[in-house]
């Protein structure tokens, strides 16, 4: 009989301290419940931001690169004008475009430009040269603005990452961080070209719409 009792009263202190252990909050492991990724980054926020940047870019380039078919056939590069075909219709991707596409026409177009510039320093337009120069003009405004903002925008994201060695932060961020790096070099390099085809529109007297004022202006504004 005693050793009945002994038995319940052990049972009845078990479920006692048991049903305590439960009620007190645990300490929570650092990491857990977190956004996916480590510390204060807020992975998925930065996704989202990273597919609107990737979208904004790629539409900027795609405008650049259209107004510089404009240039090359003024120019009267044909072949150069052609070639940059196939990297606008990748761009037309948009928000899909993966990042091998983006960084190719960030190369074809940076090396495009300085082509154009060499070009410029030298060339002088015919009435119909200034016709097909001046239908440039438009797209490379408001592609040139596009990417001032969302190369701004990346320089500034990208630097909230500078130190994480996260790996799945890296993956999963990798088009942003692509961004961020190469911004500053791609909008001193159209900065500059701004400048150039301003000139130029001036040696050869050719208008510029407000779009192509609009990016002088945000290019004489830039500060990185």
């Amino acid at each position: 009989m005693n050793k009945i009792i002994s038995i319940i009263i052990s049972v009845f202190i078990f479920a006692f301290f048991t049903s305590v252990s439960f009620s007190i909050d645990m300490p929570k492991v650092p990491g857990i419940g977190k956004k996916s990724g480590g510390g204060d980054i807020d992975v998925d926020a930065l996704a989202d931001q990273q597919s609107a940047l990737v979208k904004n870019m790629s539409s900027a380039l795609s405008n650049i690169m259209k107004s510089q078919v404009k240039f090359a056939e003024a120019l009267g590069k044909k072949d150069l004008a052609d070639g940059l075909q196939k990297d606008i219709d990748n761009m037309n991707a948009g928000e899909a475009t993966p990042k091998k596409d983006l960084k190719s026409a960030v190369k074809v177009s940076t090396d495009t430009q300085v082509a154009l510039n060499k070009e410029m320093e030298q060339a002088t337009l015919d009435a119909e040269g200034k016709i097909k120069f001046a239908e440039g003009l438009p797209p490379y405004g408001a592609g040139s603005i596009n990417m001032i903002g969302a190369g701004m925008e990346s320089i500034k994201l990208f630097k909230s990452l500078k130190g994480t060695k996260d790996l799945t932060i890296i993956r999963k961020l990798g088009n942003l961080i692509y961004l961020g790096k190469t911004a500053p070099s791609l909008l001193s390099t159209f900065s500059s070209a701004t400048s150039t085809i301003s000139a130029f529109n001036s040696k050869n007297g050719i208008e510029e719409p407000k779009a192509f004022s609009d990016a002088t202006s945000a290019a004489q504004g830039l500060e990185l």
